[in-house]
């Protein structure tokens, strides 16, 4: 996907390869303009971000998914056990 606004191009660019409808490898990279701002000076500057991780097909997604809420309820009441004595 190609993109602009006036002087800034911006590029993104994702594959993935699965197996099967089971799990696979992804790979994310992205050009990206960042703005800073020195003592009078606005300076555009390009920066590449490159992303890898791993995909889960479809029955494996579901169960990854089911994996992440009960990880997130874990820590969410490990921290209220916790606080229970007093948190500041």
């Amino acid at each position: 996907m190609f993109g602009s606004n006036v002087g800034i191009r911006r590029f993104t660019a994702d594959a993935s390869l699965m197996w099967g409808d089971r799990v696979g490898v992804t790979a994310q990279s992205f050009v990206v303009p960042v703005t800073t701002f020195t003592t009078g000076e606005q300076v555009i500057r390009n920066r590449r971000r490159v992303y890898l991780g791993l995909r889960l097909g479809s029955k494996l997604g579901v169960a990854g998914a089911a994996a992440d809420a009960l990880g997130f309820l874990a820590v969410i009441g490990a921290y209220l056990v916790a606080c229970a004595r007093g948190c500041d």
